[in-house]
């Protein structure tokens, strides 16, 4: 069978027609060509679900956002306070490519003091998964200034007054800006001093107060550990029962065995396990 078809050509004075026959194979060959270049993806017009799920450039399997929250208050002694830095130290030892770090200076009256949190990036990997030198002494680098931070903060003044509600909703604020999973270690006595309630005095305000006088911020999936905390006494114990219901609510991931007086190792303070670097 034969098809016939129109072709243009040029002469002077314009373009004119003339038909001229095709086999009925080659217009089949030419119209499963031309149906195969419509169906054809193009390559630079990736749809926008299929390059989410492209790792982004530099990013590092396993980085984590690590938050550490520093309780300098006058209720806490010379040699507690020791103990954490020589923890939080190890904790900065352990900070790897794409994580980052906050510090978080506890102060006696919250928000209405300059107490502004401090944050840091560690720098991603720039060429695939495995570290270059340059790679390992930008981590170097960074893992300094963290530790520059913490001297910086150990060497403040002593305060009298802890307000730990206040430095939990910096930690909420600081969530709306990462996607990474977090670990906040809260180096503290957990005791409450500030905005009318004053735990070192054995005011613990009772489980029921939580979501109707006492409003947590959101804390969800947030991996919390505590280091500092004494739960041997009566009021320990009421305390420690205090903020496991204000996690609970705050929908933190906290749980009674990293509610903790002393820690060696920073390991058990992470809910999920860290590679080292």
């Amino acid at each position: 069978m034969m098809k016939r078809q129109r072709v243009m050509r040029w002469r002077p004075g314009g373009y004119w027609y003339r038909t001229r026959t095709l086999p009925a194979a080659l217009t089949a060959v030419l119209a499963l060509g031309l149906s195969g270049c419509e169906k054809a993806p193009d390559a630079s017009r990736a749809s926008p679900t299929s390059a989410a799920t492209q790792p982004a450039s530099g990013a590092t399997p396993g980085a984590a956002y690590v938050m550490i929250a520093f309780d300098r208050s006058t209720s806490r002694s010379q040699e507690e306070v020791t103990g954490d830095l020589a923890l939080i130290k190890t904790v900065v030892d352990g900070l790897t490519f794409g994580d980052r770090v906050a510090i978080l200076d506890v102060c006696a009256a919250g928000r209405t003091e300059a107490c502004r949190p401090w944050s840091r990036k560690m720098p991603a990997l720039r060429l695939g998964l495995h570290a270059s030198h340059e790679d390992s002494l930008l981590l170097a680098d960074a893992r300094d200034d963290v530790r520059r931070e913490i001297v910086k903060l150990s060497r403040m003044p002593r305060i009298r007054g802890t307000d730990l509600f206040a430095t939990l909703y910096d930690v909420s604020d600081l969530l709306q800006e990462t996607n990474l999973p977090v670990t906040l270690v809260m180096f503290s006595d957990m005791l409450q001093d500030a905005s009318g309630i004053w735990m070192s005095r054995g005011q613990v305000p009772e489980p029921s107060s939580i979501g109707t006088r006492l409003h947590p911020p959101a804390l969800r999936n947030v991996c919390v550990s505590v280091v500092g905390a004494d739960a041997s006494t009566d009021v320990g114990r009421r305390v420690k029962t205090f903020w496991e219901r204000y996690f609970g609510a705050a929908g933190s991931n906290f749980s009674g065995d990293r509610y903790r007086r002393r820690a060696t190792a920073p390991e058990p303070l992470f809910c999920h396990s860290r590679s080292p670097t």
